[in-house]
């Protein structure tokens, strides 16, 4: 049986402060409350202009809201040609990925390798999304997708080994 499906309202009504904290992390610590609170706005309009009466289950929404937070963050850098924060887990995979760590050049490649991640396995692409941008632990990702831990593991193993390849 599937999950309850909701409006987008509803789920960022009920799901905020984890909106927040997703945002947090992508900005990294400390970041001020109204750049966190602008991310999430902003990640908020996009979706609901997408589709204004979409109905999602809870897991679909946080697999899309990390989407388009990444999107909103990485747009910023792109305008403002600002640096990945030092504390973030974009800068921390980067840095674990290359030599220049968290450059705005090896954020922007590291988005367009994500996309071209998705194009030969959505999944992986998925996991690092929610691990990057979402913040989110291993156990966490695979309650959310509905896989096994050792799925989680396999695909982020392969994303990672791929992702650094392809950056160096």
């Amino acid at each position: 049986m599937g999950e309850e499906q909701q409006s987008v309202d509803q789920l960022m009504s009920a799901l905020y402060p984890l909106a927040k904290q997703m945002a947090a992390r992508q900005l990294g610590q400390p970041s001020a409350q109204l750049q966190r609170t602008e991310v999430v706005a902003n990640a908020y309009i996009r979706i609901k202009q997408a589709n204004p009466d979409a109905a999602l289950s809870r897991s679909h929404f946080l697999s899309l809201l990390a989407r388009v937070l990444r999107q909103v963050v990485v747009d910023q850098w792109r305008q403002d040609g600002r640096r990945a924060v030092a504390g973030s887990p974009l800068a921390q995979t980067l840095s674990a990925l290359t030599a220049d760590g968290a450059s705005m050049t090896s954020a922007l490649r590291f988005e367009q390798l994500l996309t071209q991640l998705e194009a030969f396995d959505a999944q992986a692409a998925e996991v690092v999304a929610l691990r990057v941008y979402g913040g989110m632990t291993g156990a966490e990702i695979a309650a959310e997708l509905g896989v096994g831990s050792a799925t989680v593991t396999r695909k982020w193993r392969m994303a990672s080994a791929w992702l650094q390849q392809e950056l160096s």
